[in-house]
């Protein structure tokens, strides 16, 4: 409890604006959550607005953090504590059974094109989904979700200790991009892809880039993974154009962003 006489406010009108699409696969909800959280803490004399303008501390960032996941609960019921996480403390989150392993950042640069499939999702039902489907498979799925997490370990490794020496040919982000591409491949496995993500995957394979479907799946955004040093040669601005022309050609929505932002500001 932050014991705080909240009767003393008064009335207050909260007006929200974000750029993040709804039910899409995003973490709206999360950014949502930990700007909501945010904002009480001030209010509440337990977070100061000037350590916000400059730089939070370990402790405020916490604070937030656990916040948020309860708010985040109002929306998922069981929400892992992911999204919450990375949009307070920003960067990379490595998180395992509901923990956060390990926070890091990254001298790697990395342009991605977020693409909204236009059908929206709910994480609970491709939840209730992938866990029938275990029940029924329970040996196969277990393989699969054990190949998931090496997936995972091998491109958090690749992204904390990217080499940026420009001296040196950067084949980090060719097997990054193989690993979502093997990542993708799981996931429709799983059964949590659909016709109109599945679109967006093979038109970025057909202009020779990696996509993958962000969130729980059955809907909302696939992230096409824009560095790839063997295309970003001389035609990669004609590739580019062509893979941007093709989405917009199936009335995609889509718009550019990179991995690895601040969180709470």
């Amino acid at each position: 409890s932050l014991n705080v006489q909240w009767f003393k406010l008064g009335n207050f009108y909260l007006i929200i604006q974000t750029e993040i699409p709804l039910a899409s696969g995003l973490g709206s909800s999360a950014s949502f959550s930990t700007c909501l959280a945010c904002f009480f803490l001030i209010i509440a004399n337990k977070i100061s607005i000037n350590d916000l303008k400059n730089s939070l501390n370990d402790r405020d960032l916490d604070l937030i953090n656990i916040y948020a996941f309860y708010i985040e609960k109002l929306f998922h019921g069981k929400p892992s504590g992911i999204d919450n996480s990375v949009s307070t403390y920003g960067n990379y989150v490595l998180f395992e059974k509901g923990n956060i392993v390990e926070k890091f950042s990254s001298d790697l640069e990395l342009n991605v094109l977020i693409v909204n499939s236009g059908v929206p999702k709910q994480t609970s039902l491709q939840v209730e989904k992938v866990k029938k489907l275990y029940e029924k498979h329970k040996e196969i799925l277990d393989m699969i979700m054990s190949s998931i997490d090496q997936v995972v370990i091998k491109f958090s490794h690749l992204i904390k200790n990217a080499r940026t020496d420009t001296n040196i040919p950067n084949t980090d982000k060719y097997e990054l991009n193989n690993l979502i591409s093997i990542n993708q491949g799981l996931l429709y496995s799983l059964q949590i892809s659909n016709f109109e993500l599945n679109k967006i995957v093979n038109i970025a394979q057909k202009n020779n880039y990696h996509a993958k479907i962000t969130g729980a799946g059955g809907g909302g955004c696939c992230f096409i993974l824009l560095d790839n040093h063997i295309y970003q040669k001389n035609n990669s601005d004609s590739i580019y154009e062509c893979l941007v022309e093709e989405l917009k050609e199936k009335n995609f929505h889509f718009f550019k962003t990179k991995f690895g932002c601040e969180g709470i500001t």
